[in-house]
Formats: structure tokens, C-alpha cells, sequence
């Protein structure tokens, strides 16, 4: 995953579910872990990922292999 440029929030519009709270402990607390983890490996100059990086990435990714079931 490749850092992105920096953005401003009204650049997007916003999405928005709903979880258990302790669903969302456990997401939050997995997407944190991940932010750090790329951003431990950065280079001088690059683009910090941001929680939402991740999370867009995630989805994406967990997506297609959804998608995927019903391609075979």
C-alpha cells in the first residue's frame, strides 16, 4: 500500500455504519496497530498513513475477496 498524498476531510464526503461498541474496540484497536506498523517502515518524506488509509484499504481489499465467491 502506497502512502497518499495529503488530503483535506472536506476533499470526501463521509461514510458512516453502525457496530457494537465492542466491535468497534476490537476495529479501532486492530486499525491502530496497523497505522503504526506502516508507519514504523516509512522513509524521510513520506506521507504518514492515517486511520482512515487503513480502513479504506481494508474494505477494498476485504471486498474483492468477497466478490470473489461468487466469480468461481
Amino acid at each position: 500500500m502506497k502512502p497518499r498524498k495529503k488530503v483535506r476531510p472536506q476533499d470526501y464526503p463521509q461514510l458512516a455504519f453502525r457496530v457494537s461498541a465492542e466491535t468497534k474496540e476490537k476495529l479501532m484497536a486492530d486499525v491502530t496497530e496497523l497505522a503504526a506498523r506502516y508507519n514504523m517502515e516509512l522513509k524521510e518524506g513520506d506521507c504518514r498513513y492515517r486511520k482512515n488509509d487503513i480502513i479504506i484499504e481494508a474494505l477494498k481489499r476485504g471486498l474483492n475477496l468477497l466478490r470473489k465467491r461468487f466469480e468461481e
